[in-house]
């Protein structure tokens, strides 16, 4: 009887689970994945790869355009409008920022053309519309699109923005 219940505790002792074998050959290939990943990411960061890609992404930002500004005064633009039977007058101080010295030796060489373009343009203009804000804003914009379209500059190369350094009603 004695026997017995020697037999029953060894039974009882002996794990019914994971073996240590078991384990190790779960662990041993975790093991190495994780060697191998951490060295390919050394690898990668040190070799230098990493840094031509780094290299190469500036070499694009420095592609771009200088962004500093170049303007070219146009002038006063003077019309007459009619308002309510009365004759006003809308004159603007106008300027021209360009990003490309190309384009603004365009447009001084073209100064007649633009100066042409803007009479007609704010001659065109409503005298009551260019009491608010948005109206010289939208006067401003026509401005750009205009002088863009008949010194027929490509895209980003023409005229970048205009500026009213003053603006009066009368």
């Amino acid at each position: 009887m004695a026997r017995r219940d020697k037999d029953e505790e060894k039974e009882v002792a002996q794990p019914a689970g994971i073996t240590m074998g078991k384990l190790m050959i779960v662990m041993i290939p975790v093991m190495l994945l994780t060697i191998g990943a951490s060295a390919g990411i050394s690898y990668y960061l040190f070799s230098g790869v990493a840094a031509n890609g780094a290299a190469e992404a500036v070499a694009e930002v420095e592609v771009i355009e200088d962004p500093t500004p170049i303007y070219l005064q146009v002038g006063k633009i003077l019309v007459n409008v009619d308002y309510q039977g009365d004759i006003r007058y809308i004159q603007g101080d106008v300027q021209l920022m360009f990003h490309h010295q190309e384009s603004a030796d365009i447009a001084e060489r073209d100064m007649p053309v633009i100066v042409n373009e803007l009479n007609t343009l704010f001659a065109r203009q409503q005298f009551g519309e260019m009491r608010s804000v948005e109206g010289k804003e939208k006067l401003r914009r026509s401005s750009l699109a205009a002088i863009n379209r008949v010194l027929k500059f490509p895209g980003e190369s023409g005229v970048q923005d205009v500026y009213f350094t003053s603006f009066n009603l009368q």
